[in-house]
This record gives C-alpha cells, sequence and structure tokens, in this order.
C-alpha cells in the first residue's frame, strides 16, 4: 500500500492496517519458570543498617517526629539536610519496635558497621 493511499484512508477515517505481524493472540512466546529468591529474615537493626547513620540519631530523629517536630527542625538539630532525615524517617518508621531495637543495640554516635551487622 501506498504512501498517498495510506493518507487518502485515513482522511476517510477507514481502517488501515499497515502492520503484516500475525495477531497478538497468534502470537506464541515461550512460558519461563520464575522462581522467587529466598531473602533472608533480617533483624530489625540488619534491615536499618546504613553506614552515615548511627543509632544515637534514629533514636532522636524518631523521639523528635514524635513530639510533632518538622524535618527542617530534625535535620537543623542532627547536622544533616532535609531529605536525608526524612527519608531515614520513612525506612525507620515502617520497622515494627525499632526504637526498643534501637535502645537494646545501644545509643551510641559510632555509625552502623554494615560487614559485621549482627542486630
Amino acid at each position: 500500500m501506498s504512501r498517498s493511499e495510506i493518507v487518502r484512508r485515513l482522511k476517510a477515517k477507514e481502517v488501515v492496517e499497515t502492520s503484516t505481524d500475525p495477531e497478538p493472540s497468534k502470537l506464541r512466546l515461550p512460558r519461563i519458570a520464575v522462581q522467587r529468591a529466598r531473602m533472608p529474615r533480617l533483624s530489625p537493626m540488619e534491615r536499618v543498617f546504613h553506614p552515615a547513620w548511627n543509632s544515637a540519631d534514629d533514636h532522636r530523629l524518631l523521639r523528635l517526629k514524635s513530639r510533632g517536630k518538622n524535618f527542617t527542625y530534625i535535620a537543623a538539630s542532627l547536622g544533616r539536610t532535609r531529605i536525608s532525615v526524612e527519608q531515614r524517617w520513612h525506612r525507620l518508621r515502617v520497622v515494627r519496635g525499632i526504637s526498643n531495637a534501637l535502645v537494646g543495640y545501644g545509643l551510641s554516635k559510632t555509625p552502623y558497621n554494615i560487614e559485621g551487622c549482627n542486630g
């Protein structure tokens, strides 16, 4: 079909079939078996380890946020950017029992050790 024929049909609002591919229902794609990787169960502390953060800052962040302080205030008190504090809070808040886990871990200013994380 020529270009001019396609244009004429489009202007006449006729259906123009330009593809010679088979209908999608006639395509047969191979099925691939996918297995989900088994992820090891992590302790609450292992789920939040990050080399730029420590347990004391995490605990302070949670405490200030629970008192109604905004992220800008918390960031200034921790010496961090607002966005990093906000992202860290979102990471911490989904971990059940994180406040108790932080206290049990020990509130220190030493950054988390990623290699030897045995929370």
